[in-house]
C-alpha cells in the first residue's frame, strides 16, 4: 500500500511539473513568435531584409536562462517560470558608432572637372626641333617680272628677295605641390595629378596657339594681328555665308583652304539655320552635314572652346608648324625648397615649343555678325 501511495504521488508530481513545463513552453514560443514578427516588420519598413539575428537572441536568451532551464527540467526548481529576452529597439544607421565608410560606397578614383572636348595643337603639324626653329620665306614678290620677248631682244631679270625667321621656342609649365600624404593615402592620386596637370597644360598651349601676344616668351597666335588676313564678308551676310565667302577669300590668296575653327556655340546655332521667310530649317548645298560634323565647301570644320564665341578662323595648314624642342611630360619631385622638411612633392608639366605661321595669306580670320 505504501508503494503504490508513493507512485501516486511521484505521478501527481510528474503530471504538475509536466503541466508547467507546457505553461513555460508556450510562454516561450509567444516570445519567439514575437521577436519574428517585429523583425519581420523591421525588414518590411526598411524595404530590405535585414539581418535581424532574432535567432542570435533567443540563442543568448537560452544561454543565459541555462541553468534555470536545467533546474526546471530536473524539477529542481518548481513554481511559475517564463523565457526572457532583453528588449529590442528599432534599428537603423544611427546605431552604428564611427565612420561612415560601413554605410558608403566608396568609389575607387578621383572625380574630375570635364576636361576640353578637343584640342587645337592636335590639328596642326608639329616637328621636332633642336633649339629654335628657323625657316628661310620669301620677303616680298621681289623685282622685275616675265615677260614676252621678241626675237632677239634682251630677256627681263627678275629676283626673288629672301628672309630667314627664327621662331624662338619657349617653356610652357606649370606645377603643384602636394602633402606626400596626399600622394600616398588618396586613391589614384598619382593618375589625377597628372590627368589634370596634362589638361591644364593643353588648354594653356591652345590658349598660344590661338592668341599669343608675340611678345616674348609667348609666340604669335593664329587669331593675332600679323598672322592672319582679316576677312572681307559683310556683316549683313549670315553665318553660313560668311564661312563660304571666307573659303572662297583664302582660296583667292592662291591657298588651299582646309580647316575652319569654330567655337561650339557657333557650330550648333548653325546646324539649326532657318530660312528667314518660310522658318524652315535650310542650308545651302555648298554646306554638308552629318550628325554634328559639318563642312563648308569641302573645307572641315573641328571645334574647340579655345576659340572665342563669334570668331572664325579658316586656315590653309601647310602654312603653320609647332616645333617641339622638348615633349610635353609630367614629373613628380621630393627635392624642391623646403619639400623634404615639409614632405611635400612638387608635380611639375613642362614642354619647349615653338610656333611659325609662313605668312599672313595662310589665314582668314573673321567675326559673325
Amino acid at each position: 500500500m505504501e508503494e503504490l501511495a508513493e507512485l501516486g504521488t511521484n505521478i501527481k508530481s510528474l503530471l504538475e511539473w509536466q503541466v508547467k513545463k507546457d505553461a513555460a513552453d508556450k510562454a516561450n514560443q509567444e516570445v519567439i513568435d514575437k521577436h519574428l514578427a517585429k523583425s519581420k516588420q523591421l525588414r518590411l519598413d526598411n524595404g530590405e531584409q535585414r539581418q535581424e539575428s532574432v535567432s542570435d537572441l533567443i540563442a543568448d536568451a537560452f544561454q543565459k536562462n541555462e541553468k534555470d532551464i536545467q533546474a526546471f527540467a530536473t524539477k529542481q526548481k518548481t513554481g511559475d517560470f517564463s523565457f526572457q529576452t532583453k528588449a529590442v529597439g528599432d534599428m537603423g544607421t544611427g546605431n552604428i558608432t564611427g565612420g561612415t565608410v560601413s554605410q558608403s560606397t566608396v568609389l575607387p578614383g578621383i572625380i574630375e572637372n570635364a576636361n576640353r572636348r578637343n584640342h587645337i595643337s592636335p590639328l596642326l603639324a608639329r616637328t621636332p626641333i633642336t633649339g629654335n626653329l628657323v625657316y628661310l620665306k620669301e620677303n616680298g614678290p621681289g623685282e622685275g617680272s616675265i615677260a614676252a620677248v621678241a626675237e632677239n631682244a634682251t630677256k627681263n631679270q627678275i629676283d626673288f628677295d629672301m628672309a630667314e625667321v627664327t621662331a624662338q621656342s619657349n617653356y610652357v609649365a606649370g606645377f603643384a605641390r602636394v602633402s606626400r600624404k596626399f600622394i600616398a593615402q588618396v586613391p589614384g592620386a598619382v593618375r589625377f595629378l597628372t590627368n589634370r596637370l596634362t589638361e591644364a597644360y593643353m588648354k594653356a598651349e591652345d590658349n598660344l596657339i590661338l592668341n599669343g601676344t608675340g611678345v616674348s616668351p609667348e609666340f604669335l597666335g593664329l587669331n593675332v594681328a600679323g598672322n592672319f588676313t582679316a576677312a572681307t564678308s559683310l556683316a549683313a551676310d549670315n553665318d553660313l555665308d560668311q564661312l563660304v565667302l571666307g573659303v572662297g577669300q583664302l582660296a583667292a590668296l592662291d591657298r588651299n583652304p582646309d580647316l575652319i575653327i569654330l567655337h561650339p556655340n557657333d557650330l550648333y546655332r548653325m546646324l539649326i539655320n532657318k530660312s528667314a521667310g518660310s522658318g524652315e530649317y535650310d542650308t545651302p548645298s555648298v554646306i554638308q552635314i552629318s550628325g554634328t560634323n559639318m563642312s563648308v565647301a569641302g573645307v572641315a570644320v573641328a571645334t574647340s572652346t579655345a576659340q572665342a564665341v563669334g570668331t572664325y578662323t579658316i586656315a590653309d595648314r601647310m602654312g603653320m608648324l609647332i616645333g617641339v624642342a622638348e615633349n610635353m611630360n609630367v614629373r613628380f619631385f621630393e627635392e624642391d625648397g623646403t619639400n623634404v622638411r615639409e614632405n611635400k612633392v612638387t608635380v611639375r608639366v613642362e614642354s619647349s615649343i615653338a610656333m611659325a605661321v609662313f605668312g599672313s595669306s595662310y589665314i582668314v580670320k573673321g567675326s559673325f555678325s
